[in-house]
């Protein structure tokens, strides 16, 4: 789910966030703030960790919520101008097994495919 006001720009700095090692989410930002757990809807358990970027950024702060596995299920990022953008992973299956057939595009008969 994204809420708020977003572009791609953003949205792809949350993904990316949320596929960060500790490591680089250390190197990238600021002493972990407001550390707590908390309890996400649906009844997810989590971690909650406030990150403040170390130098310029394009934002204020992020947030990130991590279940007991260690998976990254919520992020927020908050704007300079309060604006925020949320993503929430929901009924993620890890190391899901995916086909070849599952990228086959498949177009009605009426579809006239053009070349150049």
């Amino acid at each position: 789910m994204v809420t708020g006001k977003s572009t791609s720009k953003e949205a792809g700095g949350l993904a990316e966030m949320m596929n960060m090692t500790r490591q680089q989410l250390q190197a990238k930002f600021q002493p972990f703030q407001d550390v707590r757990e908390e309890t996400l809807w649906g009844g997810v358990s989590t971690i909650h960790l406030k990150l403040v970027p170390r130098g310029a950024a394009t934002y204020k702060y992020a947030e990130i919520w991590v279940d007991g596995s260690g998976m990254p299920v919520q992020s927020k990022i908050v704007e300079k101008n309060d604006d925020a953008t949320t993503i929430r992973l929901n009924n993620v299956e890890r190391n899901a097994r995916v086909s070849a057939g599952d990228f086959e595009i498949k177009f009605d008969a009426d579809v006239k495919i053009i070349r150049s």
